[in-house]
């Protein structure tokens, strides 16, 4: 099988992109890794075909909750914060008064 590696030189930073044949995704991955690469992505292009069913590469989107909108994130975290003044304001009151 052919894979296609990318990712980045380990000495200068900079973007690589190798080809190689190999038995597997892993044994790709530890050809390009002896070449000097510091591995992003493999993806297999045997035949042409190139992979897409939706798998995420390395570190993508890895905190992300998916389907959120920021606006609802927000007015939950303020639904927080106002909780917790409320139920904490007499506590805080109690020790400043005395």
């Amino acid at each position: 099988m052919k894979f296609r590696v990318t990712g980045t030189n380990h000495a200068s930073g900079a973007r690589m992109s190798l080809e190689f044949e190999a038995s597997s995704k892993a044994s790709a991955e530890q050809k390009a890794r002896g070449q000097g690469m510091d591995v992003q992505h493999v993806e297999d292009i045997t035949d042409g075909a190139q992979e897409h069913h939706g798998a995420r590469r390395r570190g993508e989107d890895a905190g992300k909750i998916a389907g959120v909108h920021p606006v609802v994130k927000t007015l939950v975290i303020f639904a927080i914060v106002a909780a917790a003044v409320y139920f904490g304001w007499p506590y805080v009151r109690g020790l400043i008064g005395r």
